[in-house]
């Protein structure tokens, strides 16, 4: 029997994801979708129609409770992608050369 080669790097994957299951501030798993980057450094990830939408938090229990949010939100049709207004940068208009 053959083993795909895709095979190995899916399973690389499954390794990695293994060493982030527990969160290193409380010892406890992490939920599926979180992973821990470091001190503070909590990454959500959530696959809404095709695309990833990726949040970082300060800890795991924010990290969840987006996921949680985001997935009731994506049920009842109320999800509102707003990716494409991160880097939109409002100002205040200038109004003192009208005086």
């Amino acid at each position: 029997m053959t083993i795909p080669s895709h095979f190995g790097v899916r399973l690389m994957a499954r390794i990695k994801s293994a060493e982030n299951a527990k969160d290193p501030a409380t010892g406890r798993p992490l939920p599926d979708g979180v992973s821990c980057r470091g001190p503070k450094q909590y990454r959500a990830r959530k696959l809404v129609n095709g695309q990833r939408i990726i949040r970082a938090f300060d800890t795991a229990r924010l990290a969840r409770a987006w996921l949680e949010e985001t997935s009731v939100k994506v049920r009842e049709g109320r999800h509102i992608d707003v990716r494409a207004l991160d880097g939109i940068v409002l100002r205040t208009p200038n109004f003192t050369h009208w005086l």
